[in-house]
């Protein structure tokens, strides 16, 4: 028997198993996928396993790991867990009461939202209030220059369960709300002071009244956090929008505001900061239904 020594057999096992494996990789097949950083397998490494246990773990579509909202990442309808819960809830200002929610919307409903919202979005506009009653027209202005989209009222199981956590927070029935509008602002543009309510002192806003009622709360939620300006000396936190007016202190002068993103209420001289999956809710008319302007 002729005498072969320990590296020739190591040698001889190296080319038959690289002779055995050049041939599927060349052909594409299953088995040239692989989760080392190689372009071949050790030929001592255990047997290759079923392409679906080696394939790589899929990043979920929606939700950032890492932006703090609670549940989890998801791919679309059918992994999302509706919850309509949020974190905590701050009382902003008591008269007319302004309330910021923490952690709103939960992980991956921003971005759903965005996707959602994006291919519908167009300039906003603005109610005319001088139009005739039975004709109303929308118009752009240079008072609001953002881009709106409207979603469809129930227009999937996660719009619904966001519909439904809105409910949940301001004891509206989904019934009696307005489907979810979307507004998209670019650096530089804005929406001036202005009400969300329909103000009765103008006879067009009767109509309106009739066809729909009158909006009794706002309930506004952030897609993405708004970084505030370098000049800023305060404290913010992702806890808390980084500026308001406690309820027993005066109001703040309008010059006073920062702004930056934030929804402002210049009579109170209160403001919300945008941060990602937090809401801003506030009533737009008294407790008997009288307009309230600030």
């Amino acid at each position: 028997m002729p005498s072969i020594d320990l590296p020739s057999i190591v040698t001889v096992l190296v080319a038959a198993s690289l002779a055995l494996h050049v041939p599927t990789y060349l052909r594409g097949t299953d088995l040239s996928f692989h989760t080392g950083l190689a372009n071949f397998p050790s030929p001592f490494s255990s047997p290759v396993r079923a392409p679906h246990e080696i394939s790589p773990q899929r990043t979920k579509l929606f939700g950032d790991p890492n932006d703090g909202l609670l549940g989890d990442p998801f791919n679309g309808e059918e992994d999302y867990v509706c919850d309509t819960t949020f974190r905590a809830v701050r009382i902003v200002n008591r008269d007319p009461l302004v309330m910021y929610i923490e952690g709103f919307l939960r992980k991956g409903e921003p971005e759903w939202i965005i996707s959602k919202a994006n291919p519908l979005l167009a300039r906003s506009s603005v109610v005319d209030v001088d139009d005739d009653p039975t004709e109303k027209r929308n118009a752009t202005s240079l008072y609001r220059t953002s881009s709106t989209a409207f979603l469809t009222r129930s227009g999937d199981r996660i719009l619904r369960c966001i519909e439904s956590r809105a409910s949940t927070f301001t004891g509206v029935p989904v019934r009696n709300t307005e489907g979810l509008q979307v507004t998209y602002y670019k650096e530089g543009q804005e929406y001036k002071p202005h009400w969300d309510y329909f103000p009765r002192e103008f006879a067009s806003m009767g109509e309106q009244l009739k066809r729909g009622g009158q909006r009794v709360t706002t309930l506004f939620a952030y897609l993405n956090t708004v970084p505030l300006p370098a000049s800023f000396t305060g404290a913010p936190n992702s806890a808390f929008p980084a500026s308001y007016t406690p309820p027993d202190e005066p109001p703040r002068p309008r010059a006073q505001l920062i702004g930056a993103g934030a929804t402002q209420f210049p009579d109170l001289g209160v403001e919300v900061f945008p941060v990602k999956g937090a809401a801003a809710m506030w009533w737009d008319v008294g407790l008997k239904g009288e307009d309230d302007p600030r």
